[in-house]
């Protein structure tokens, strides 16, 4: 049903991996790491930097012993330097390795939109042969615009800054250089891409595209379940085998009554949403406008 990251033209468009060499291209996620995954044993994981770890996505069927070394040095060495006493130095820092215009754009509508998983969980990076690391592409919002989970903050508070505090972030944050940059770069995104005009326009023409396709989505799973769709997760999927059939889900959240979620302040209709997303924007925009300055103010 939805299209996961890979490598390809119209995609993350790096180079093929070559068989000849023990360097690759390559695409890695931050996430929660499952049987079956290409893990790293990197820097970060290893000293404890991170409690979730480093995936391989790209290459998989390709990737040689050879290769998954080579990319795990590579991640580490720049997680070493990261957070060593020359991590902000022009030559020897973290500029050596990272592409920081896009770590800058990936803090920026991170941190807008409040996406509390990023930087922890979803959380992808790539690189090209001769290349540096890439921050990308952003993935999985279903926990931002204020629909977060209370360990952040009650929902659908627009104050406070986090992306400051994850992995990597909070180092890079340090240097008053790429603070500057986000700084910057976040207020001239607020003049077009960012700016409460386009973002309230393309939510009022995204509706009008899915026409009856929500009526239809909340008619199937109503407001009251898709509220509890935390429960769910915790729990895994309840039915056992990702059933369509929502009389599993009733009968679970009838027998454990106990695990229901607190729905205050939680939209009850489709329309209500649509006003809730929209007015967090606009109070988040406003928030940030009022203390963007201070991420440079307290760097070194």
């Amino acid at each position: 049903m939805i299209e996961k990251i890979k490598r390809g033209d119209k995609r993350v468009d790096i180079t093929k991996s070559l068989k000849n060499l023990d360097e690759t291209s390559f695409i890695l996620a931050k996430d929660r790491q499952k049987e079956g995954d290409i893990k790293l044993r990197s820097y970060g994981k290893e000293t404890y930097l991170y409690h979730y770890g480093i995936n391989v996505v790209y290459p998989k069927n390709s990737l040689t012993p050879e290769k998954h070394e080579y990319i795990e040095k590579h991640i580490s060495e720049f997680e070493r330097v990261l957070y060593s006493d020359k991590f902000n130095d022009p030559v020897l820092g973290y500029n050596k390795y990272i592409d920081v215009d896009s770590f800058v754009d990936y803090y920026i509508i991170n941190e807008f939109f409040k996406n509390t998983d990023a930087g922890l969980l979803s959380t992808y990076i790539y690189k090209d042969y001769e290349e540096k690391i890439k921050a990308g592409p952003v993935w999985d919002f279903n926990k931002s615009l204020g629909n977060h989970n209370n360990e952040i903050g009650k929902p659908y508070d627009y104050t406070a800054f986090f992306m400051n505090q994850r992995p990597w972030f909070d180092r890079l944050m340090e240097d008053v250089n790429f603070a500057d940059k986000v700084v910057d770069r976040y207020k001239l995104l607020r003049k077009t891409y960012l700016s409460d005009e386009y973002l309230l326009n393309l939510i009022d023409e995204t509706v009008k595209s899915l026409g009856n396709a929500s009526k239809r989505n909340f008619y199937k799973w109503p407001m009251y379940m898709s509220n509890q769709a935390e429960v769910f997760e915790e729990n895994g999927d309840v039915s056992g085998e990702y059933s369509a059939d929502i009389g599993k889900y009733e009968e679970f959240l009838k027998k454990n009554y106990h695990l229901l979620k607190d729905t205050t302040g939680k939209a009850t209709s489709y329309d209500e949403e649509i006003s809730l997303m929209k007015n967090f924007i606009v109070k988040r925009g406003k928030w940030m406008d009022e203390n963007i300055d201070s991420l440079s103010k307290w760097a070194n």
